[in-house]
């Protein structure tokens, strides 16, 4: 949870792709899906993510390397199992 907000995988891809800014929380560290990094340039300070557990929140994006180049090659990877690092 970031500023009291939850991560909700409630949103459309459409929505998640059209966005051109991260919210940020108290600290200015941006938080958001990286599908948006390409509209808005990069990816968040703290990525959204599922854990295994299917636990939403967030992990810090310095804590690995994605090797997600763009939403078409992380949308081809959408079913491999993904570790959530640091929950907030």
């Amino acid at each position: 949870m970031i500023n009291g907000k939850r991560y909700s995988s409630d949103h459309t891809l459409t929505e998640i792709q059209s966005r051109t800014a991260y919210e940020k929380n108290e600290k200015e560290e941006t938080f958001g899906s990286a599908l948006s990094a390409e509209t808005i340039g990069h990816e968040p300070d703290f990525i959204a993510a599922i854990g295994t557990n299917d636990v939403e929140g967030y992990v810090r994006s310095s804590d690995f390397d994605t090797g997600v180049t763009s939403s078409v090659y992380a949308l081809s990877r959408v079913n491999e199992p993904i570790q959530v690092l640091n929950a907030l």
